[in-house]
């Protein structure tokens, strides 16, 4: 997996960028804005631009809330509840620290993933509000492709790495 100080500052890099990005928008946008797009990328609903942005930071309070306690819990977690490949070897006293600073890497790097997600899809909604074409494109498809791909190679980095087992 990646070294351990490198997800954490990662994830808290983004989470910096997705609180201040809102902040930087709110003056600029209009009173009432497109809030709600359908699936061609279209507006659909609208709402208060202080509504949608409570929404939003609410959000995303909550996925970063989320996400710090699955890592602040994890290590108090009984085993039970972690599910990886070869859980007898990894868990053992010699490698549970290593195994659980691993899966807390992931937990950062899914956090990280999730919140850049919420973040570039709340900014596409800014930039259509403030273009007033009140239309998102394919770029909400394009970022939930890349989520997806990136939850994908994350998940078969996390098998792989878990699944071996070194013999001594």
């Amino acid at each position: 997996m990646i070294s351990s100080k490198y997800p954490s500052i990662i994830f808290y890099f983004v989470i910096v960028v997705a609180l201040t990005i809102p902040a930087f928008y709110y003056n600029n946008l209009p009173v009432q804005i497109a809030s709600h797009f359908n699936a061609k990328g279209q507006a659909d609903g609208w709402m208060n631009k202080s509504s949608y942005m409570l929404t939003n930071y609410l959000i995303l309070i909550a996925m970063i809330i989320m996400f710090l306690s699955i890592n602040f819990f994890i290590k108090k977690a009984p085993d039970s509840m972690i599910n990886i490949p070869n859980k007898k070897y990894w868990f053992d006293p010699a490698r549970k620290e290593t195994a659980i600073n691993v899966v807390k890497n992931f937990i950062y790097l899914m956090g990280a993933m999730t919140i850049s997600f919420i973040t570039l899809i709340s900014w596409e909604v800014y930039k259509a509000n403030l273009n007033r074409t009140y239309n998102l494109g394919n770029s909400m498809w394009f970022y939930f492709s890349i989520l997806l791909t990136g939850t994908i190679f994350f998940v078969i980095k996390m098998y792989y790495y878990f699944n071996k087992i070194e013999n001594h």
